[in-house]
């Protein structure tokens, strides 16, 4: 099996996030579980949204994985909730911390969010794209409709 880690990243030296993927990497090796290098090296330059083309090479390592491991504080890093929705909408099986630390190894079967998550999202993206704002807001309307 191949793992990718989906891991909070923004705001982080690059050791530490090495030294954790490390750490998470010798945790999969004790089951004999192979995790794919998802620390992309190549530099953005001078693009108008460097983040996107970070997150267009983590989607890329995504389609050759049998699984994402979802580190713990992923629901609060944009890119990581966008990599949860590429394995919610492609069926791609997500880990997370139980896997590796808790008492019955699992994985989370993707499903579909609820309206309230899907508004959350909505939020986080227009929030950090207000040009998007006349395509977002009426999808948000359409959902809190029916709350």
């Amino acid at each position: 099996m191949k793992v990718m880690i989906s891991m909070p990243m923004n705001g982080r030296r690059n050791d530490d996030i090495i030294n954790r993927l490390n750490e998470l990497r010798q945790e999969f090796a004790k089951l004999h579980i192979d995790v794919i290098d998802s620390f992309i090296k190549a530099e953005a330059g001078e693009l108008n949204h460097p983040g996107v083309f970070y997150m267009a090479k983590s989607i890329m390592l995504m389609a050759n994985v049998d699984a994402v491991y979802f580190d713990d504080g992923w629901i609060d890093s944009r890119g990581c909730r966008i990599e949860h929705v590429v394995c919610q909408e492609y069926g791609i099986r997500m880990l997370d911390s139980k896997f590796l630390f808790g008492n019955q190894p699992r994985s989370v079967i993707p499903k579909p969010l609820s309206k309230q998550e899907q508004i959350h999202a909505l939020k986080a993206i227009l929030k950090d794209n207000p040009q998007l704002k006349d395509e977002i807001e009426p999808q948000i309307e359409e959902l809190s409709k029916n709350i």
